[in-house]
C-alpha cells in the first residue's frame, strides 16, 4: 500500500476504493436484511482483505462465503468464523474441511451429489461434531448444482437429512446467469426467478412429516491433448473436446485433471505455492520441441 497526497499522484494502474462508499453499501445491507428478519452472509471472494470483510459483517468477523480454502483458512486464522465453503466439495479436500469443521465453531460445506455425500460420511468428526451442509441448486444457471424441479434435488436432501453425523444446513443458490442480463430489469428478473425457485424447493422440504429445512481459452489439459480449456471464472472450468463429445466415463466425479496454460500470468495468478515444472512439450508449426521451465511463485 502506498501513501500519496492525491490520487493523481498514484502511478497507474492503480487499484483505488472509496471507503465511504463501501461503508454506506454495506450499511444499508445490513439494514435491509435485519429489516426483512433474514441473516446477510457476504461474500469474501472479491476483495479477499479484512478491512473490507470487517465492514461487510459489521465488525462481528462471523457468517461470510468463501469459494476456495486459502480464502478460508485466511480468514479462520484471523478470527472469523461461521464460514461457508461455497465450491461443490472437492473429493481431494474433504480432510482440509473436516480440521476447519474441527477448529472453528462453524464451517459449512457444499455439495450436489450423492457422491459428494458419501465422500462425507467417511470422514468422521471429532468432539461429535456433525457436517454442516448445504445443497447446491442450480436455477437456470447451468453451471453445477440440482435443478430444483428434478425429483433426484428432493431425494438428495432428505439422504442429507437422514445422513448420520450430518445436518442440512441450507439451500443455495447463485445467479450466475445475470451476468448476461443487459440492464436493471433483466438482472430483477432473473433474482425473482432464482428466489422464487429456491423457495418453492425450500417448501417442498419442508412440506415432509420426517425432516425439514431449518428457519476465453487460455490451457489445454494433460487428460487428453483432444480436450481444452474454454472458460474460466474463479471457481469453475469449462472443459469440451475439440471434436466430437467430450466422454464422461473417462472422466468421472472427482476426477483430477492438470491444466497447462499458454499464458503464465493465469498460473502466477491462480496458485499461492511454487510450480516447477521441467521439460515442457511446446506444439509449433515445425513440430513439437521441449522446453526445461522453471517456474517459482511465493
Amino acid at each position: 500500500m502506498v501513501s500519496v497526497a492525491s490520487v493523481q499522484q498514484l502511478l497507474t494502474p492503480a487499484f483505488t476504493v472509496d471507503i465511504q462508499k463501501v461503508e454506506n453499501n454495506a450499511r444499508r445491507m445490513i439494514e435491509r436484511c435485519q429489516a426483512l428478519g433474514v441473516q446477510l452472509r457476504p461474500h469474501m471472494k472479491t476483495h479477499k482483505t479484512l478491512e473490507c470483510a470487517d465492514i461487510m459483517t459489521g465488525g462481528s468477523r462471523r457468517c461470510i462465503v468463501v469459494s476456495t480454502l486459502a480464502e478460508a483458512h485466511f480468514y479462520a486464522d484471523r478470527g472469523f468464523d461461521d464460514i461457508l465453503y461455497a465450491y461443490p466439495l472437492p473429493f481431494d479436500k474433504v480432510d482440509v474441511c473436516a480440521e476447519l469443521v474441527e477448529c472453528l465453531e462453524m464451517f459449512h460445506v457444499l455439495i450436489d451429489s450423492e457422491a459428494a455425500l458419501a465422500e462425507l460420511t467417511k470422514r468422521q468428526l471429532k468432539d461429535g461434531k456433525s457436517w454442516l451442509v448445504w445443497l447446491k441448486v442450480d436455477c437456470s444457471n447451468g453451471r453445477v448444482g440440482v435443478r430444483p424441479e428434478d425429483p433426484a434435488a428432493l431425494i438428495l436432501a432428505k439422504s442429507i437429512a437422514d445422513c448420520k453425523g450430518v445436518e442440512l444446513a441450507g439451500v443455495y443458490a447463485h445467479c450466475g446467469n445475470s451476468y448476461q442480463a443487459t440492464g436493471v430489469k433483466e438482472i430483477q428478473a432473473v433474482a425473482q426467478e432464482t428466489t422464487t425457485a429456491t423457495l418453492g424447493f425450500m417448501e417442498k422440504c419442508s412440506a415432509d412429516d420426517d425432516w425439514f429445512l431449518p428457519d476465453g481459452r487460455h490451457c489445454c489439459t494433460s487428460a487428453n491433448a483432444s480436450h481444452r480449456l474454454v472458460g474460466m471464472t474463479q471457481e469453475h472450468g469449462k472443459i469440451e473436446p475439440t471434436s466430437g463429445k467430450l466422454d464422461f466415463d473417462k472422466f468421472p466425479l472427482g476426477s483430477l485433471i492438470s491444466l497447462i496454460p499458454y499464458h503464465v500470468s493465469a498460473l502466477v495468478w491462480q496458485c499461492a505455492n511454487s510450480c516447477y515444472s521441467k521439460k515442457v512439450l511446446l506444439p509449433t508449426q515445425e513440430g513439437d520441441c521441449t522446453l526445461d521451465l522453471l517456474i517459482g511463485y511465493s
